[in-house]
């Protein structure tokens, strides 16, 4: 599991985000919103799986507060099953719901966040390189999948970057981010702000001749 190594920052943010369809608690956004907050001038963040657009809209209240740096909401919202125990079905119905929500914002806010309704890898494919300052990845949660969008994406980031990874209750999140690190990924555990977020420090790994 990821160590703790200080405390987690923090944003408040308007109750009414609280009442938006998401699966984040508001620990979770308070601290993504601080680091959004926090984020450096000419950079953007990225979030892959976005659902209903809550992370992304919080997200956008902490930039707006900071450099005014886009957030990037990457789901293409075709439908899918989730988890199977659950029946959670996934698809254009959230991105109806985004958009709504979007729309229920101050004009400031609302128009920080970009909806890229395209798969993750064809989106990662045409993005700029080091240009992301935090990448929250929150898409299938199986281990294949998670090393497969921060592959797709690593090359858009710099050192300093924030890596968060969403669902690190699940045994394949942690699984993913160990294989991750095994191959030598430079990712250190920054911020646990709840049990199923994950926050990390990314640095490019030099390479020797």
């Amino acid at each position: 599991m990821a160590v703790v190594v200080s405390t987690s920052p923090t944003l408040e943010l308007p109750k009414h985000l609280d009442s938006l369809i998401g699966q984040t608690v508001p620990r979770e956004r308070r601290a993504l919103a601080a680091l959004a907050k926090a984020a450096p001038p000419r950079m953007c963040i990225v979030e892959v799986g976005t659902f209903c657009g809550q992370l992304a809209i919080s997200m956008a209240w902490g930039s707006a507060q900071g450099n005014k740096i886009p957030i990037y909401a990457v789901d293409p919202h075709t439908t899918f099953t989730g988890r199977v125990d659950t029946g959670e079905v996934y698809g254009p119905c959230d991105m109806y719901e985004m958009y709504k929500n979007l729309a229920n914002q101050p004009p400031e806010i609302a128009t920080l966040v970009y909806c890229v309704a395209v798969p993750s890898a064809v989106a990662a494919a045409r993005w700029p390189p080091y240009s992301v300052a935090l990448l929250v990845i929150d898409a299938l949660h199986d281990t294949s999948s998670t090393k497969t969008v921060f592959h797709d994406w690593a090359h858009t980031l710099t050192s300093g970057s924030r890596v968060a990874f969403h669902d690190t209750n699940y045994d394949s999140v942690v699984q993913a981010i160990q294989e991750l690190q095994d191959e030598g990924v430079q990712l250190t555990a920054l911020y646990t702000p709840s049990r199923s977020l994950t926050i990390y420090d990314y640095r490019i790994t030099e390479k020797v001749p």
